[in-house]
């Protein structure tokens, strides 16, 4: 008998890996598969058998066809799924071929000189100039889809940061939340979530979403990183700071505002939550302090001021520069007219806290929209120390500007975000007129004060002498104040003591904090939500004037 060819060998071998044999029937049949929805089409399936490669010659042999037919074949029918013959490898070989002849042909056309066409015969051949010109055609095609889906996909697509949808995609029930807590389930039917405030019991909603996606709300992330708002998180707070054991715990502001025993509410976060912290306690009738800035803008100010007119509460604002002891004593120096009439002044103002850097806490100084930059605090309390002691703007011009691009974010040592794009001035220019018809000039910046000299200098220029007002910090609500006064008619010049008091006994960054909470417990002269309507006015114009080049008139 002659030996049977390389083909059939494999051909029986095939067959019998297919079969299999007796030997094989006592081995343990493979574990059950279990359909998993989220693997994709062939994860964790046993793979397909396949034939043993053809030789060439079987290839080549005309007498039997490449593609297996049960029905001229009296062996057990080969599976259509499992082909013998790689039939798409041949044609992945055939497209190979067929491309990298046409990227020759490309070759040969581009470079090769027109004398050698014409020696090999080419007289007809398209323009060389189509060589570059559709290759540079299709790459810039490319560029102009990308930068149209990325301008759709941020212009149409991107939700707003305020949206509750942010960071969650529409496989899940929690992305139809809306702003009052009601969340529409897959059959148009609304649910209320929680207690009828805004904040939300996001373990329950979690429950009801898709867990293969795991989605997480960005409430939900602010939770988990600074506290879930429960009363279990309050307790804890109370551990940590060392409170009294039967102190009261809440797990959201409308249910600390409803307490008949809770008389003063006290919102000292950051100023992107002023708004939503402080409504709840001035609809209860509560007095309320809130941390200078009022709000994230005039709007809010005015809307949290018209609340508290509504509902007779007491308030009171942040605004604790006009409780510096230095200040005071220069409103009663210029009351008693030792300077005579104020006919100008300056300030100026240098902060290195935020020149290059900012601490990881402070990173919203940077960003626009929260209503925390240069512009609004520092700003906002060094113009209120001004009136304080000069009184009010009647008119201003004013210029911000960025001149630092970027900031560094830091986190203790280490650097955790390089190079962020500010979005708030970092250089503040305010000129303009008071109600008592003095000029003056401030200037605010992100700088270094020149070596030796201090970070806040102020001049008040009367027609009988001159006061000169220097703090090593340009942060005129915290820091102390030194006054010389110049007397024009002797010439003299004399450092002024300031007082001492009691609250010189806290720390430096609480002294006039402890200032202002004196004047509320007594009801002496504390600022309240209309001296801060007030000064967001002011702050506002600051913005307008600059954005629009025009003096502005205040509405005193």
């Amino acid at each position: 008998m002659p030996p049977s060819s390389s083909d059939d060998e494999d051909e029986a071998i095939f067959q019998s890996h297919l079969r299999g044999d007796s030997s094989s029937s006592s081995s343990p049949s493979p574990p059950p598969l279990h359909h998993n929805f989220f693997a994709p089409p062939f994860y964790n399936r046993p793979p397909t058998p396949l034939p043993p490669s053809p030789s060439l010659t079987s290839l080549l042999r005309p007498s039997r066809p490449t593609t297996p037919d049960s029905s001229a074949d009296e062996l057990e029918p080969v599976p259509r799924a499992s082909p013998k013959v790689p039939t798409y490898e041949y044609y992945g070989f055939v497209l190979y071929l067929f491309s990298s002849l046409t990227f020759l042909m490309y070759l040969l056309w581009s470079y090769l000189p027109s004398p050698f066409l014409h020696a090999l015969g080419i007289y007809y051949y398209p323009n060389r100039w189509w060589s570059l010109a559709l290759p540079s055609f299709l790459v810039m095609l490319i560029v102009y889809i990308y930068v149209a889906l990325a301008s759709y996909n941020i212009g149409y697509l991107t939700l707003p940061m305020s949206s509750i949808e942010t960071i969650i995609d529409d496989a899940a029930n929690i992305a139809t939340i809306d702003g009052k807590g009601r969340m529409r389930s897959s059959h148009k039917k609304r649910e209320r979530m929680g207690t009828g405030s805004n904040v939300h019991d996001w373990r329950t909603i979690w429950s009801q979403g898709t867990d293969a996606v795991m989605d997480v709300p960005l409430g939900g992330v602010c939770e988990v990183l600074y506290g879930d708002g429960s009363i279990a998180s309050a307790q804890k707070a109370i551990k940590t700071h060392s409170l009294p054991s039967n102190t009261k715990t809440y797990d959201n502001p409308t249910a600390l505002a409803a307490d008949p025993n809770v008389d003063l509410i006290v919102v000292s976060v950051n100023v992107a939550t002023h708004y939503d912290l402080a409504k709840p306690a001035l609809e209860a009738g509560k007095d309320v302090f809130v941390e200078w800035p009022l709000g994230r803008n005039l709007k809010e100010a005015e809307e949290l001021a018209e609340i508290a007119r509504a509902k007779g509460g007491k308030t009171w604002i942040g605004l604790q520069a006009r409780f510096n002891p230095g200040l005071k004593l220069l409103r009663s120096i210029i009351d008693s007219g030792k300077v005579g009439r104020i006919m100008a002044s300056s300030l100026e103002a240098r902060i290195s806290n935020f020149e290059t850097w900012a601490s990881l806490k402070y990173k919203y100084f940077a960003q626009s929209g929260i209503g925390g930059d240069l512009v609004s605090i520092y700003g906002g309390h060094m113009t209120d120390a001004f009136a304080t002691v000069l009184g009010e703007f009647k008119h201003i011009n004013s210029l911000t500007s960025i001149q630092r691009p970027t900031i560094d974010i830091m986190d203790g040592e280490k650097v955790v975000e390089k190079g962020l794009k500010r979005e708030t001035a970092d250089h503040i220019f305010i000129q303009g007129t008071l109600v008592s018809g003095a000029v003056a000039s401030l200037s605010l910046a992100t700088d270094k004060p020149f070596p030796g000299s201090t970070a806040l200098v102020w001049n008040i220029h009367g027609d009988k002498g001159q006061l000169l007002i220097t703090a090593k910090n340009a942060a005129i609500n915290i820091h102390e104040l030194t006054i010389k006064f110049s007397d024009y008619e002797s010439g003299n010049v004399e450092d002024v003591e300031i007082p001492k008091d009691a609250q010189d006994e806290l720390p430096q960054a609480g002294k006039n904090v402890g200032r202002s909470y004196a004047a509320y417990a007594t009801g002496e002269g504390y600022p309240t939500f209309e001296d801060a309507v007030l000064r967001h006015r002011l702050v506002d114009a600051i913005q307008k004037s600059s954005s629009t080049g025009q003096r502005i008139a205040l509405d005193i």
